[in-house]
């Protein structure tokens, strides 16, 4: 016969930490998108930078 409780534990530890592999993904790919977002914003406000300084001559 084999202890239900260790095996209980090492499925609760085993679910957690799939979780916390799931939540970790979800993060990055969050910040992935920030970043990103970020950086098209950079260059619209450089490319609106080179029309203001283009109209201005």
């Amino acid at each position: 016969m084999f202890d239900i409780k260790a095996v209980e534990a090492e499925a609760k530890k085993e679910l957690n930490e799939e979780r916390t592999k799931a939540a970790k993904a979800k993060l990055k790919a969050a910040l992935k998108r920030i970043e990103d977002a970020r950086a098209i914003l950079r260059n619209a406000e450089d490319e609106y930078a080179v029309i203001l300084r283009d109209i201005t001559k």
